[in-house]
């Protein structure tokens, strides 16, 4: 085997040569570094002329410390699919690839002790930035900084003896604009990644994977502006449009994919062989019941079923712009806002508290499907099969899917205020019926029955897309594909299932880690 990763170390890879500088992150599959180009002459070569790269490490086949799942077909395939992303993305014109470019890859014998086992590196171009959760994170807490500046500012001004100046009137009045003027930074940001992203998966899920563990630490982005968006509470809207349309999204870890023609047949690699992976925060209702009741519980339900095999990666990719947008969205809400925004805060607060009650809910869920995990991977079977059985009593695709719809019809609500009113001067209308359209898509993504499709995301996106009729033609012929084909996808005899009730849940949240529950690792007991 080649010499370890370490700081410092050139390393060759196919024909080039990488100094290494130092680790990007790590998974349970592999590590990723950070390195420059040190060929000579090389960083002609490179996208424009950046040396800069990541080389992904990882290992396969069968040894110690290799999970069962990290095979050699695996591993080949993740280098295919990005291959073959970045080929199919040059021959489309005005396509962006947002996600890394394969530069080579190489693989070695890890010796004798291993005789089956791997060492596979790939070199591939850095996309700029850090993880989508780690930026929201940092904005989120630089606008609790600002607001207790703000507030220790207003304190020492109102014992100063001074705050009379200031009618009561005119400080809701700012109040209602910096939120309304936060609330559109993060929408636009939303936007932004929507915009971005939508033509690489679009490419991606058309006829190469699916990459089935979207999640905002496999999303990347950069800022320009390293105070985004603080900097723009007192802006105006064009200005607030700007830089959202700078920041840079892309997405990486394509360790998960499967073909996508295979993901819908019923052999090895099709949704009905292959268990959910991922990270479970960001599973749809679909994902959900097809880990806890089998393939059977798809074929009973028409929208879970093309959700699960048509829309996986839309799902998460919805799921991670609405967190982003509620990191982003920083300012208070006012205690009373003032009339010409008052609509606005009150719809923007009843999408607020939907989604915390739906990520509360996500966020539990993966806690209880990590505890599963913990114990089965530990042999204590009893303990596991009470969690097991704790989560099918919860019904958690139905109380998702019941989150959902409610956030789903707030999302509907503040979308269809922004095109009747948005709460700006004329020169702003265009920000807020983007805003607009974005909220619209977001409620068609996520929804189990919304028939939006990669290539109709632009449509909806713009600003002239209107509420009654957010789809382009191309929604009604995707959806009745499914019981035309050859993949066993038929819904013309499906029957209806009866909703179960919803069960209560506790709250959830905080960060946790991203190894500890990949249900791809510990089979179901309904399998074992």
């Amino acid at each position: 085997p080649p010499p370890p990763l370490s700081s410092g170390n050139v390393v060759s890879i196919g024909e080039r040569r990488y100094l290494l500088h130092s680790p990007l992150g790590s998974g349970t599959y592999s590590c990723v570094w950070l390195a420059r180009v040190a060929s000579v002459g090389w960083e002609a070569e490179a996208d424009g002329g950046a040396a800069e790269v990541a080389i992904k490490e990882m290992k396969c086949g069968r040894g110690p410390g290799i999970l069962p799942d990290a095979t050699l077909q695996r591993t080949r395939y993740e280098v295919q699919v990005m291959q073959r992303l970045a080929a199919e993305a040059a021959c489309s014109s005005g396509s962006t690839l947002c996600a890394p470019r394969i530069l080579d890859h190489q693989f070695w014998p890890l010796g004798p002790e291993a005789p089956e086992a791997l060492l596979c590196r790939v070199a591939m171009t850095r996309c700029r930035g850090q993880p989508l959760c780690e930026w929201t994170e940092a904005c989120r807490l630089r606008g609790e900084g600002w607001a207790q500046s703000a507030a220790r500012s207003a304190s020492f001004v109102a014992a100063a003896g001074s705050a009379a100046a200031v009618p009561e009137a005119l400080r809701q009045h700012e109040a209602t604009a910096a939120y309304c003027t936060s609330f559109l930074a993060a929408a636009l940001a939303a936007r932004a990644l929507l915009v971005q992203l939508g033509p690489t998966f679009q490419t991606l899920n058309g006829s190469i994977a699916m990459h089935r563990d979207v999640n905002a630490r496999n999303l990347l982005v950069f800022s320009p502006d390293p105070t985004f968006p603080i900097s723009l509470c007192n802006s105006a809207a064009p200005t607030v449009s700007m830089a959202a349309e700078a920041l840079e999204f892309s997405v990486v870890d394509f360790g998960a994919c499967v073909d996508a023609a295979a993901w819908i047949g019923d052999g090895e690699g099709s949704w009905q062989a292959a268990n959910p992976t991922g990270d479970a925060r960001y599973w749809g209702p679909a994902s959900w019941a097809r880990h806890l009741e089998g393939p059977e519980a798809l074929r009973g339900d028409a929208a879970l079923l093309r959700q699960y095999t048509r829309r996986l990666d839309m799902f998460a990719v919805a799921v991670c712009a609405m967190e982003a947008m509620a990191a982003l969205h920083t300012v208070e809400c006012p205690s009373a806002p003032s009339s010409n925004g008052r609509e606005l805060v009150d719809g923007v607060e009843r999408l607020r508290r939907g989604w915390t009650g739906y990520w509360e809910l996500a966020v539990h869920s993966f806690d209880l499907l990590a505890a599963y995990s913990h114990h089965a991977c530990a042999g204590d079977d009893a303990t596991a099969g009470q969690v097991w059985n704790g989560l099918l009593q919860a019904n958690v695709p139905q109380a998702l899917r019941d989150c959902i719809g409610e956030l789903c019809a707030n999302l509907s609500a503040a979308a269809e205020h922004l095109r009747r009113a948005p709460p700006a001067p004329e020169g702003a209308v265009t920000q807020w019926r983007q805003a607009a359209g974005m909220l619209s898509a977001l409620r068609e993504m996520l929804l189990p029955e919304g028939r939006l499709e990669w290539a109709d995301l632009p449509a909806v996106l713009s600003s002239s897309a209107s509420a009654a009729s957010p789809l382009g033609a191309s929604a009604e012929v995707c959806f009745s594909d499914i019981d035309e084909d050859s993949h066993d996808l038929s819904v013309a005899s499906i029957k209806t299932r009866t909703p179960s009730p919803r069960k209560s849940f506790g709250g959830g949240g905080g960060d946790v880690s991203l190894t500890d529950a990949r249900p791809e690792l510990t089979t179901p007991p309904h399998q074992r």
